[in-house]
């Protein structure tokens, strides 16, 4: 469920804040990243399929997963049964061993 916020300040509209109801930036820096999206090791970093923006799957490093899962993003190529393992798997559903990072 996605809410929506605008905040004001000064008589001025800020842009809208996206708000990821039970998802917030904590849960992905204490729940480990899915075994299913997870694609290589390169070096010291491992690599990850994550959906962007609805649109694209990428892959990138480790370090750089973080920020695009705060915006929305989620881990697998795009599709609604990523879309629900991701939910799933940072929700609490979790009792498949997909965990992995």
């Amino acid at each position: 469920m996605l809410l929506f916020r605008t905040a004001a300040l000064s008589g001025l509209l800020i842009a809208p804040i996206l708000l990821l109801a039970g998802c917030t930036p904590r849960i992905y820096s204490t729940r480990p990243y899915p075994a299913y999206a997870r694609v290589a090791n390169s070096g010291v970093n491992a690599r990850y399929v994550i959906c962007h923006k609805e649109r694209n799957a990428l892959t990138l490093p480790e370090p750089a997963i973080r920020a695009h899962l705060r915006h929305g993003d989620y881990f697998g190529s795009c599709s609604r049964e990523n879309r629900r393992r991701h939910d799933d798997h940072y929700r609490g559903n979790r009792g498949r061993g997909d965990s992995g990072r």
